[in-house]
């Protein structure tokens, strides 16, 4: 029973290790983030012309995951965050 109990653990702890996100370099981040865009836009005719949802979308999907955007208006607000309402 010890030993499946500790078996257990140590599969759980592999599993959290392989979880965890790959730490970047922030200049790694853009480039690679950079070229995933660029790639995309120099493949797709449909963005080229300018449609929009598509453009959104891979705004959406490509970009603004890489920002944290509570943090950058707490940054933005300064002291005045922890007064702050939702409205």
């Amino acid at each position: 029973m010890k030993g499946l109990f500790v078996g257990m653990l140590a599969g759980l702890l592999c599993a959290v290790g392989v979880a965890q996100a790959e730490v970047v370099a922030p200049d790694a981040l853009i480039k690679t983030t950079v070229q995933d865009v660029l790639g995309i836009v120099k493949q797709d005719k449909d963005i080229q012309a300018g449609n929009q949802k598509k453009i959104l979308a891979l705004v959406d999907a490509k970009v603004l995951p890489h920002f944290d955007f509570t943090r950058m208006t707490q940054l933005a607000v300064g002291k005045h965050w922890r007064t702050a309402s939702a409205a």
